[in-house]
C-alpha cells in the first residue's frame, strides 16, 4: 500500500439473519441506517448468515477475518443467540446449549483479540425477545414448520450474552431488556423473530452511541467540495 493511499475505516456487523437482514430497505434496516450515518467516514460491512448459530459462526470466523484484514476495523458488532436458543427438540437442529453458547461468544471475542483487534472495539448485542404468536402465524402463512422456541429461554440466552460481555470486558447492547421495556414490544418484530421497521430504528438508536465513541464520526474522508480550490484541486486532494 502506498503511503498516499486512502485508508477507509470499517465497522463490521457479524451474526445470523438479524444481521443478514440489516440492509433490507423496508424492515431490517439497522445496518443501512448505520451505513448512511457513516457515509464518507466508515464502510459498514455486513457479515450476517441466516440460520447460523454461535457454533457455526465460531467455525467460520477465521475464514473471514485474520491479522491481514483486521487493522482497519474500528468497531466489530456481534449479534448471536436467536437461533442458539431454539429448543433442543426443534427439527431445525439449531439449538446450542447455553453453556456452549457462552463459550462460543468468548471464543469469538478471544480470537478477534488474538489476530490484533483491541477488545475495546468489540460490541456484543443480545438476541431480542421472541413473540410466539406472530412467528407461528408467519410460519403457517409461508408453509414452514414451526421451530420450537419460547421467550423465557431467549431471555436466559440474552442474560448469558450480557455476562460474557462483563467477563470479557466488552460493551453489550441488551436488545432483549431494552425492547421488553415497551408494553407493546411485539411491534419491534415483523414476524415475531426478525426486526420490524420500528425494531430496526430502535436497534440503530441503541447501537449508535457505542459506534460513535469508537469512530471519528465528524472526520469525513476527503474534504468537502466547498473546501477545495476547484480551479486547482490537486493541491487539496493530494494532501488528504
Amino acid at each position: 500500500m502506498s503511503v498516499h493511499d486512502i485508508i477507509w475505516p470499517k465497522v463490521v456487523l457479524f451474526g445470523d439473519s438479524l444481521t443478514q437482514r440489516s440492509f433490507e430497505p423496508r424492515n431490517g434496516l439497522w445496518g443501512a441506517l448505520l451505513a448512511d450515518r457513516l457515509q464518507r467516514v466508515c464502510d459498514v460491512i455486513g457479515r450476517g448468515f441466516s440460520g447460523y448459530t454461535s457454533r457455526t459462526c465460531n467455525i467460520i470466523l477465521p475464514r473471514l477475518f485474520s491479522a491481514e484484514n483486521i487493522s482497519d476495523i474500528e468497531a466489530f458488532v456481534i449479534c448471536l443467540g436467536a437461533n442458539d436458543s431454539s429448543d433442543k427438540d426443534s427439527d431445525t437442529n439449531q439449538h446450542v446449549p447455553i453453556h456452549e453458547y457462552s463459550k462460543n461468544l468468548e471464543d469469538i471475542v478471544n480470537y478477534l483479540q488474538l489476530i490484533g483487534l483491541c477488545k475495546k472495539k468489540i460490541v456484543l448485542m443480545t438476541p431480542p425477545p421472541y413473540y410466539h404468536e406472530k412467528y407461528a402465524a408467519y410460519c403457517a402463512e409461508v408453509g414452514r414448520s414451526l421451530p420450537l422456541r419460547d421467550n423465557r429461554t431467549v431471555s436466559e440466552y440474552a442474560e448469558a450474552c450480557f455476562k460474557v460481555g462483563q467477563k470479557c470486558e466488552v460493551d453489550v447492547v441488551n436488545l432483549y431488556q431494552e425492547m421488553i421495556k415497551d408494553e407493546n414490544w411485539p411491534r419491534y418484530l415483523i414476524d415475531g423473530l426478525h426486526f420490524s421497521h420500528a425494531g430496526s430504528v430502535l436497534v440503530y438508536a441503541l447501537l449508535w452511541p457505542h459506534i460513535a465513541k469508537r469512530v471519528q464520526v465528524n472526520k469525513m474522508i476527503l474534504p468537502s467540495w466547498n473546501e477545495i480550490d476547484l480551479l486547482h484541486p490537486e493541491k487539496d486532494l493530494k494532501k488528504h
